[in-house]
């Protein structure tokens, strides 16, 4: 009977301790490569949008007060500030200039992409939007 308790305490106690050793997990790495994987950043969606606006016209577009998801709708959203932002309308064929506000929505793919899929440039009133289709790295 003595050695069954003493077996039973030994069980015990090596059970617990192998429960409460830490272990490596790729989460827990604190490389910001393997912790953003998969995730929208604002630096990443923000590189996406530059790399936008060098294609779209010239300027400035600028991510104000950062990234929002909506996992419900595998999305994202961002407020915009244009600076000087000169472009050629698709509609009048002429060159304008903004500076003001926007918005920008990232789709998420099941693939893990986020894609910058849509730029509002204006507001509710007057606005002009592009669909760039730039994959977020």
């Amino acid at each position: 009977m003595k050695h069954l308790k003493s077996l039973t305490a030994g069980l015990v106690l090596a059970v617990c301790l192998l429960s409460c050793t830490p272990r490596y997990s790729p989460q827990s790495s604190s490389s910001s490569s393997s912790s953003d994987a998969g995730r929208i950043t604002t630096e990443k969606a923000q590189q996406a949008l530059n790399q936008w606006i060098t294609q779209a016209g010239k300027g400035q577009v600028t991510i104000v007060g950062g990234v929002r998801e909506v996992p419900a709708e595998n999305a994202a959203t961002a407020e915009l500030k244009f600076t000087n932002f000169v472009y050629v309308s698709s509609r009048t064929k002429q060159t304008l200039q903004y500076s003001g506000s926007g918005n920008a929505t990232f789709m998420h793919y099941t693939d893990g992409r986020w894609v910058l899929n849509k730029v509002l440039v204006g507001d509710v009133w007057t606005n002009t939007t592009w669909s760039p289709n730039i994959d977020i790295r």
